[in-house]
């Protein structure tokens, strides 16, 4: 059945929205305008037409919520039919107010009457009848937005904007906790002797080429996600990791990887990202970007690797000296003050970094036919210097990014998935064939959309056939329920101000335009519609200004740090004498 034109003047919203003005009076100005209101004063009547209230309300946040919240529940209760179902839960709801009074009477010894009476005006209504129409209002609007969610989950628009807008990433680590002992994480970090002992069994394991990051992150990884093979889940713009983890992910796919399938030319990428290029700190004062993250890459050659397993005990030096030059058999060993253990020089040398440090095999041997190691791309290399012409650790040419965060520890990183670059080109389908059919990816939004699907695969309790992988090596449904449920609320809520989406699609037809079932009164449309426009640009607003004010902090610790090192860290080329002959006996 059509649904009759609606239409919605000012007295009309008036009426509807504004308590202080639901007395319309019929009389009109000597121009012919409808006075809404006339109060008698001192000096005559003074009378307020529809625009003059307009005007008046129009210019508070107030006052034009309040005529957006009375277009809002107009048009649900004009579209949204209430269903049988729907008239259920109301009455079920009314009879569960209703026995709440007379409960309440019996407990206070009041009369049904008088519990009812308050109850009603708590609720803002005076009857029954009107707390029914608020009920089915609050129905109605429940079920209207559950529809429009469904509708956006359903058609796919969700996701899309979700991973256009917030940039997903798919991202595995290998955590190791230093928070045994106390340190600058600038410059002189301790760790324990059990922490320098596994940074070498975590790199050695991953350099051998033997053994997978997932299997080595499911042994060794000390926090949750260690069960799920490293696996930290989706990190997009909104996920609260620490800076060192996420803008170094987003430092190395931006600049280092030498990778972009999105069309984005570099200054979009960075948008995309968030990624600002540059940063005023005021008097003439500018930090780029690139440069001070560039400053910040370390080199750690895996013969420094070994020394975290060898020298991991040493606490002594020959004759109580820091620095030794020559080294005399059988010379007494004394202790040492533990900022110059050979574990703690080492691990502020080579990873106590809040930017990214990569691993060389200089030191490792014969590195042929290991996919581990890989020569890095141009990109990489520029950075690493000209003359650098090693390999680096990578998981089968996935480079390991290390970043070190005092809070939460030292972390080997790796890239799962990239929203700027495709990694897959199909992906195996079991839908209508048991032996599995190739279904083509043609382009990265193919490939986003179907990794970040909230199908979850049928078949066997471990689904090994779908690269939409959670744990590397094998994923549970049970694992793709909740990723399919995590992935939910993300596409919901990708809009913080999605409610204002909601509203546009109460009063836009498909093609965008005001539906032609529907008049609203110009100016207050007009006034609203200025109202979204503004919130919506606050939020992006506080959205930006909260970004650089990280980004900020983040660069300007780098630039600390490397001046730190430079003034008072020990510098291992310095003391690496003292290592040799040095261990306890």
């Amino acid at each position: 059945m059509k649904k009759r034109l609606l239409t919605l003047s000012i007295v009309s919203l008036l009426t509807l929205g504004l308590a202080s003005c639901s007395d319309v009076d019929a009389k009109k100005t000597s121009d012919g305008k409808d006075i809404i209101v006339s109060i008698e004063t001192e000096g005559g009547v003074v009378n307020y037409t529809a625009d003059d209230l307009l005007n008046h309300y129009s210019s508070t946040e107030t006052g034009v919520k309040a005529y957006y919240n009375a277009i809002y529940d107009v048009l649900v209760r004009h579209d949204q039919e209430i269903t049988p179902e729907m008239s259920t839960t109301i009455e079920e709801e009314m009879e569960k107010f209703l026995n709440t009074c007379k409960t309440n009477a019996s407990n206070n010894g009041t009369t049904y009457k008088t519990e009812l009476s308050n109850s009603l005006e708590a609720e803002g209504v005076e009857t029954t009848g009107e707390l029914r129409e608020l009920k089915e209002l609050s129905v109605q609007k429940t079920k209207y937005s559950e529809n429009f969610y469904d509708q956006g989950l359903e058609d796919g628009t969700f996701a899309k904007k979700y991973i256009e807008e917030k940039a997903p990433y798919h991202i595995r680590h290998i955590l190791i906790k230093t928070d045994d002992v106390a340190g600058s994480s600038v410059y002189n970090k301790e760790i324990s002797k059990e922490e320098s002992k596994k940074i070498y069994s975590i790199i050695s394991r991953l350099a051998s080429g033997k053994t997978t990051f997932g299997d080595i992150a499911y042994d060794a990884s000390d926090d949750t996600s260690n069960s799920l093979y490293g696996s930290v889940g989706i990190m997009d713009l909104d996920t609260g990791f620490v800076s060192e983890f996420k803008y170094g992910v987003y430092y190395y796919d931006a600049f280092l990887s030498g990778k972009n399938d999105t069309g984005k030319t570099q200054e979009q990428l960075l948008e995309m990202l968030r990624i600002p290029s540059s940063i005023e700190l005021g008097e003439g004062n500018t930090l780029n970007t690139k440069e001070v993250l560039d400053n910040s890459v370390f080199t750690v050659p895996y013969s420094a690797v070994e020394m975290f397993q060898a020298y991991a005990d040493t606490t002594k030096t020959i004759d109580n000296k820091t620095y030794t030059d020559e080294i005399v058999p059988g010379s007494v060993r004394q202790s040492i003050t533990s900022n110059y253990y050979p574990r703690n020089v080492l691990f502020n040398t080579y990873f106590n970094n809040h930017g990214l440090t990569f691993i060389t095999d200089e030191g490792f041997g014969d590195t042929t036919g290991n996919a581990n190691w890989t020569t890095p791309n141009a990109e990489l290399k520029a950075v690493l210097g000209e003359n650098f012409d090693g390999k680096i650790l990578t998981d089968n040419g996935n480079p390991i990014l290390v970043t070190y965060n005092p809070s939460t520890g030292l972390h080997f990183m790796i890239i799962e998935k990239s929203p700027i670059y495709q990694k897959y080109t199909s992906y195996t389908s079991y839908e209508n064939k048991s032996e599995g059919e190739e279904v083509a990816l043609n382009n990265l939004e193919e490939e986003l959309l179907h990794y970040y699907s909230l199908d979850v695969p049928s078949g066997s309790a471990n689904v090994t056939n779908d690269n939409r992988f959670v744990t590397y090596i094998k994923t549970t449904r049970t694992e793709y329920d909740k990723r399919a449920t995590t992935l939910e609320d993300k596409f919901k809520s990708y809009d913080s101000n999605m409610e204002y989406k909601i509203f546009e699609s109460l009063i836009y037809d498909d093609n965008g335009a005001i539906r032609t079932d529907v008049t609203i009164d110009e100016k207050i449309l007009n006034t609203i519609l200025t109202y979204i426009k503004d919130q919506r640009a606050n939020t992006e607003y506080s959205t930006l200004e909260s970004n650089l004010a990280s980004w900020t902090t983040y660069l300007q610790l780098l630039e600390f740090q490397g001046l730190q090192k430079d003034a008072k860290q020990l510098d291992f080329s310095e003391t690496k004498l003292y290592f040799a002959d040095t261990k306890d006996l």
